[in-house]
């Protein structure tokens, strides 16, 4: 049953925009009812069980392929340890990169992918 859900959430998730991302998250949110005091164990577990699928298949680092929105929930070590270094959240980029030169057309145009790729990836977190 958890492998369905995970390959229904893998094909829904492939190609999201930041709006269906947040209705995904708003729709996991709605399956808890609110919590009063401190959270348990079973909670927390249940939380994590919740948004780890989603966060594993959210389209994010396209550009570089080293990050994962995981480490947004996952412990410093634990993902150090799976994915060999540690989560980075991306940095608020501009419109535009102003450090690519006009007349290097080839250049510009991947450098502007990469670019768009680092304000996608910064709009998804």
């Amino acid at each position: 049953m958890r492998a369905q859900r995970s390959a229904r959430l893998l094909r829904t998730l492939a190609a999201m925009s930041p709006e269906e991302i947040v209705a995904k998250f708003v729709k996991a949110a709605n399956l808890f009812e609110p919590i009063s005091g401190q959270l348990s164990d079973v909670d927390i577990t249940l939380i994590r069980e919740t948004l780890t699928p989603i966060l594993l298949q959210i389209p994010f680092d396209k550009a570089e392929a080293l990050d994962n929105l995981v480490g947004i929930i996952l412990g410093g070590v634990k993902y150090t340890s799976k994915y060999g270094q540690a989560f980075h959240p991306p940095k608020r980029v501009g419109a535009y990169d102003e450090t690519l030169a006009d007349k290097a057309k080839l250049v510009v145009c991947a450098g502007e992918a990469r670019w768009r790729a680092k304000r996608l990836d910064h709009t998804t977190y």
